[in-house]
């Protein structure tokens, strides 16, 4: 059964309850209308709020869609600055890990304990050396060094070159302040004084001595044979020569070996600088590949919180689009109401005939009925009359002005009601 058969029902009821003759089929059919008219403006009218409501909602949902899409591209720059820093930082990274590698890869040119080794034995060295030097200057024997006479004729004598070399180095004196017999009377020939000599001869050392002392020694070393020539010299004291430029040898031996110590602790600290320089620049590496790698972590967690984000933000845009989609259909829908919604011409076709029938058959039952009631009680009538003739037969000893006679009494009027009953009718 339809809506509208429901509201046919519905209105003839309500018809019988405001005019039970039903006397008026125009006024019915009107009554209906109005009614029916009174529900389709209802309905067009919650149509029409409807329209209005999803008219609204599309206009949200399109205002929502590009706040969360702008939102998205913002997100997608937030993605793209996010990748492009973690590439430089990993390149970054890149880098600090090849210097790292080519820092650890670097190989000295010196072995740390070799040199280390050298220089203890070089040191050993030198001590036997310096002792060698001071026996051998304890050796000499200064008598036979008295001996020597150098005359005034001999002043060019290469032989003075040693007795200057040994008052300007030894002693420290200007070299012109030499003279033969002072320096012959204060060293050779004074206990004290050639005890002195023999003593700073066999501790001076190479090393200390200034830039002019040490070309003096090499000129001097140069001179060798030539003063080993010379005719003044004894055999005697040629042999002692012999010893004090074997003395001379051992000092710039000393020095040399003193040079290669000192080149040695030279290089020593040079890779212990190195050393220190890679294993800093190691360090400050390590430090800057741990803090690129902290800043991946970072950016890492960062992009993965930008792209939950942004995945949320797309699933929430296409369930918006969907919310858009409905409402575009209950749009539609709506407006396709509005097109099939006619109920006065369904009424009008198809119920105010049905109506008017329906009346029209209820009015003649109601006649029908009108009718039998009436019959009915003329039967009952006529039954109450012969049962008042029977009960005045009976009854033989009533005085007679007290019986009542049935049959002089004047027959109940039945009379016709406008509306087709009858005022017998309406007794019962």
């Amino acid at each position: 059964m339809s809506k509208l058969d429901n509201l046919k029902n519905l209105q003839i009821q309500q018809l019988k309850e405001v005019n039970p003759e039903h006397g008026d089929q125009a006024a019915a059919v009107k009554f209906t209308s109005n009614r029916i008219n009174a529900l389709e403006k209802f309905v067009r009218d919650s149509l029409h709020q409807d329209k209005e409501y999803f008219a609204g909602e599309k206009s949200t949902l399109q205002n929502i869609i590009e706040t969360l899409t702008t939102e998205n591209n913002r997100l997608l720059q937030h993605l793209q600055v996010n990748r492009e820093q973690k590439q430089q930082i990993e390149a970054d990274l890149k880098i600090s890990q090849e210097e790292i590698a080519r820092l650890k890869a670097i190989v000295p040119q010196h072995d740390e304990k070799q040199l280390q080794n050298e220089i203890q034995e070089t040191k050993k060295t030198i001590v036997k050396l310096n002792k060698m030097r001071q026996d051998e200057a304890n050796g000499l024997n200064i008598n036979d060094l008295k001996q020597l006479n150098i005359k005034n004729k001999d002043k060019e004598s290469p032989v003075n070159e040693l007795w200057i070399w040994s008052l300007v180095v030894i002693y420290k004196e200007p070299a012109s302040s030499y003279y033969w017999n002072n320096f012959k009377g204060q060293v050779f020939e004074n206990a004290e004084g050639a005890q002195d000599f023999k003593d700073r001869l066999g501790r001076v050392k190479a090393v200390d001595m200034k830039k002019d002392e040490f070309e003096r020694t090499q000129n001097l070393l140069k001179q060798r044979e030539q003063i080993l020539a010379a005719e003044i010299l004894t055999p005697a004291i040629k042999t002692q020569i012999a010893s004090f430029f074997k003395i001379v040898d051992l000092m710039i031996e000393v020095e040399r070996h003193s040079k290669l110590i000192h080149n040695n602790e030279k290089l020593l600290q040079q890779l212990a600088n190195e050393k220190q320089q890679i294993q800093s620049e190691t360090n400050k590496n390590q430090d800057k590949a741990q803090i690129l790698k902290d800043r991946i972590t970072f950016l890492d967690t960062i992009h993965k919180g930008y792209q939950f984000m942004y995945d949320a933000m797309v699933k929430k845009i296409h369930s918006y689009q969907q919310a858009q989609i409905l409402n575009d259909k209950f749009t539609e829908q709506i407006e396709q109401s509005f097109s099939n919604l006619d109920f006065s011409k369904s009424y009008d076709q198809q119920y105010v005939p049905q109506i008017v029938q329906t009346i029209q058959h209820e009015k003649i039952e109601n006649q029908d009925n009108q009718q039998m009631k009436v019959q009915q009680v003329v039967v009952e009538e006529q039954q109450q009359q012969n049962q008042q003739k029977v009960n005045v037969i009976e009854v033989k000893q009533t005085p007679q002005d007290e019986q009542i006679d049935l049959q002089q009494q004047p027959p109940t009027e039945i009379v016709q009601t406008k509306t087709g009953g009858c005022e017998a009718c309406n007794i019962f």
